[in-house]
C-alpha cells in the first residue's frame, strides 16, 4: 500500500487482552494489538495460530471469553455484528462468502443494506466500480459465475459498500493469480491513501509485509512478535517461518 511508516499515529482499534474459545479449546490467549487511523496492519501467522478467529471476535462473529476490543473510544467486544458494522468496520472474509446466485449487483446491494439515500448508494457504487473495473462489467452476472479473483473484488466491494473506517481482510489473494493480486492489492493502496485502516490477514508474508505499516506475529493464538513491517522483514525468526530464508 504506501510505504512503510513508523510514527506512533491515533489508536483506531485497540484489542486487550482478548481470549476466544471454540467450546472448551482456547484459540486465541490475551492477544492485544492496535491499528492506527490511517494505517495497514498485517497479521503474520501458520495455519490454525488464530488469526481468522482474531478478525472474527473484533467483528463480533465469535463472541470473546475476555478482553477488550475498542474502536473509536468505545468497548465493541461481544456486541451484534450489525452493531459493529453501523460503526465502521466491515470485514471481508477468507473464502469470500459471495452469495452465488445474487448477481453481482445484488451482493453489492447487500453490503449497502443500511444506506437509506440512493444517491449515496450511487456514489458509493460508482467508488467500489472505480477501483475494481472488472465488477463494473460483471454487475448483471451471477456472482457464482465470476472467476476467483473477480468474486474477491466483489467481496471487497461489499465490504466496501458499508462506509467503513477500518478494513477486515482475511486472505485476499488466496488462489488467486500474481497479476489478480496485483490489481487487488493496488486498489487496496489507493484505499489506504485515501484514509481507510486496514487490518490484514495474508497468507503471503512478502507481499503482506510489503504493504503494512506494521505487523504482529501470531503463534498458536498467541503474540510472539510485534513490530514495523521493514523490523518484522528482517527479523530472523520470520524469514525462516513466513519469508522461507
Amino acid at each position: 500500500m504506501s510505504e512503510n511508516r513508523p510514527e506512533a499515529r491515533p489508536p483506531l482499534l485497540t484489542v486487550e487482552n482478548l481470549c476466544v474459545a471454540y467450546g472448551a479449546i482456547e484459540a486465541l490467549h490475551g492477544v492485544s494489538l492496535t491499528v492506527g487511523k490511517g494505517e495497514v496492519v498485517t497479521l503474520i501467522g501458520a495455519n490454525g495460530a488464530g488469526k481468522t478467529t482474531a478478525l472474527k471476535a473484533i467483528v463480533g462473529l465469535l463472541r470473546p471469553k475476555r478482553g477488550r476490543v475498542i474502536f473509536n473510544g468505545a468497548d465493541i467486544a461481544g456486541r451484534p455484528t450489525h452493531e459493529i458494522v453501523a460503526r465502521g468496520i466491515a470485514l471481508s472474509p477468507e473464502g469470500r462468502g459471495i452469495f452465488p446466485d445474487l448477481t453481482t449487483l445484488e451482493n453489492l446491494e447487500l453490503g449497502a443494506y443500511r444506506q437509506p439515500d440512493r444517491a449515496q448508494f450511487r456514489r458509493d457504487l460508482d467508488h467500489v466500480c472505480a477501483l475494481f473495473p472488472r465488477v463494473k462489467e460483471r454487475l448483471k452476472q451471477r456472482a457464482g459465475t465470476l472467476s476467483g479473483g473477480e468474486q474477491q473484488m466483489v467481496a471487497i466491494g461489499r465490504a466496501l459498500m458499508s462506509r467503513p473506517t477500518l478494513l477486515l481482510l482475511d486472505e485476499p489473494s488466496l488462489g488467486l493469480a500474481p497479476l489478480v493480486t496485483r490489481a487487488i492489492f493496488n486498489a487496496l493502496g489507493e484505499l489506504n491513501r485515501a484514509g481507510l485502516s486496514i487490518l490484514l490477514v495474508e497468507q503471503n508474508a512478502h507481499l503482506a509485509l510489503a504493504r503494512s505499516h506494521r505487523g504482529y506475529v501470531l503463534e498458536t493464538g498467541r503474540l510472539a512478535l510485534a513490530g514495523s513491517a521493514a523490523e518484522l522483514a528482517q527479523d530472523a525468526r520470520v524469514r525462516e517461518a513466513y519469508l522461507g530464508q
